[in-house]
């Protein structure tokens, strides 16, 4: 299974479930959370080159037909860029902030899915010449906002989208973000998951893991979830991976169905999000039609390396712009 579908399958499941059964027709449209309003660059990216139409061949043969439009998928065209987060405000390794940053390009027309890591450690650089990584960016813009736990998230979700925007060129349409701390009642609530641990590690706080099947409470899934050594980042993606990939496994069993009313409570604190009921049912409905080879994962590391899920580097000369733009909607 690829690395978007282990990322977003288990929240896009369960928000399905338990949004789908409160949600009425005239709510069902409406956004979650507050949308999304970024300030485009002053300077747009260089556009493709486009033949005039003196400079078009001729044509020799009969009038081409027109291609018809994509019909879509699970009733929607078009694509949808989706700036996902998993927010880490405890137990993890400081500076506690953003965790998982992920822009995922969901297209309905072609089937298919794009998704691009990035590294908490990017550094990025704010207005007054401050240095932070991701990470702590997302907790300053945290602490810039004023109000409950919420409206801080929201806010710093927007700002961290603006950032993807202004940094790399690539424009969310809506925001995603899971609050990592919710995750141990929920796991708890469901009564645990059982990962598939590939090798035995000890982890920066001492905790060992063995080799095989691991049955996990909430607090050892989260601890699981966040541990980022061995291995840094990279492992730490791959380790968010097998816990997803367990909960997605145990949302589709049927003992859980009884528990979506308690499910909702926790719910409702462990997803910020402006996609309303009806993106998430569509986007849900898209993780059962794209098949693995339409899918296509990419991550960044610290120094704006990239490579795909196998390892695979991809080096660029020029702007890194319009090299993700091209990388994202090939």
């Amino acid at each position: 299974m690829k690395t978007f579908l282990k990322f977003v399958i288990p929240t896009l499941i369960l928000a399905v479930l338990v949004v789908g059964i409160i949600a009425v027709p005239r709510i069902y449209r409406a956004p979650l959370g507050e949308p999304l309003a970024l300030v485009q660059n002053e300077q747009p990216l260089p556009e493709p080159t486009v033949l005039m139409a003196d400079q078009q061949p001729q044509q020799t043969g009969p009038t081409a037909v027109p291609t018809a439009t994509p019909p879509g998928t699970c009733g929607r065209t078009g694509a949808i860029n989706l700036l996902m987060l998993g927010v880490d405000a405890s137990i993890g390794v400081p500076p506690h902030g953003a965790d998982a940053i992920r822009l995922v390009r969901v297209d309905f027309d072609n089937a298919k899915v794009t998704s691009m890591a990035f590294s908490r450690d990017l550094e990025v650089t704010l207005e007054d010449g401050e240095t932070l990584n991701l990470c702590q960016f997302f907790k300053h813009a945290c602490e810039c906002t004023n109000g409950d736990p919420r409206i801080k998230t929201t806010n710093a979700s927007c700002k961290v989208a603006q950032l993807m925007l202004d940094t790399y060129g690539l424009q969310p349409d809506h925001y995603f973000t899971i609050t990592l701390d919710e995750f141990i009642p929920m796991i708890d609530l469901i009564g645990g998951i059982d990962v598939r641990n590939p090798e035995v590690f000890t982890n920066e706080r001492g905790t060992t893991f063995q080799e095989g099947v691991l049955h996990l409470d909430g607090k050892a899934s989260a601890d699981f979830l966040r541990s980022l050594q061995p291995g840094g980042d990279p492992a730490r993606i791959l380790r968010q991976n097998l816990v997803l990939d367990a909960l997605r496994s145990k949302l589709l069993t049927f003992d859980v169905l009884t528990k979506i009313p308690e499910l909702y409570a926790h719910f409702e604190q462990l997803i910020v999000t402006d996609l309303s009921p009806e993106e998430i049912a569509q986007l849900s409905c898209m993780l059962k039609e794209v098949s693995p080879e339409a899918i296509t994962v990419y991550e960044m590391d610290k120094d704006q390396q990239i490579m795909d899920s196998k390892g695979v580097r991809y080096p660029y000369t020029g702007d890194i712009k319009a090299y993700l733009q091209e990388l994202f909607t090939h």
